[in-house]
């Protein structure tokens, strides 16, 4: 069993299989772009999800909430193990040396639920 989900607030912690770890999207906060200027419109990226982790293709969106604008990683398979608090940086898909920005991950939505 693995640790899915801790819910501080109620005293809970979730536990499930590790296929259960898997998730297709996270949702951002506090992102920041290296140019200062958030793209035009949807962005397709690799991005990694914590430090070692291997980068991934993704289609990186924003969206107008209550909160002002959000980002979502939208992942072209599904990753392992993203948790609120981690890190999630971008990359030129052409050029993954070069970083586009960054933000801290809010939620991922799980493949397994």
């Amino acid at each position: 069993q693995y640790v899915l989900e801790v819910i501080p607030e109620e005293a809970r912690i979730v536990i499930g299989p590790k296929e259960r770890l898997l998730s297709r999207s996270v949702d951002l906060s506090n992102v920041r772009f290296v140019s200062g200027q958030p793209p035009g419109g949807p962005l397709r990226v690799l991005a990694r999800i914590r430090y070692r982790h291997p980068e991934q293709c993704a289609l990186l969106e924003a969206a107008e909430g209550a909160e002002g604008t959000v980002y979502q990683l939208l992942f072209d398979d599904p990753v392992q193990g993203p948790a609120p608090g981690q890190s999630a940086v971008f990359f030129d898909r052409k050029r993954p040396e070069i970083v586009l920005g960054g933000g801290i991950i809010r939620r991922s939505s799980r493949t397994g639920s």
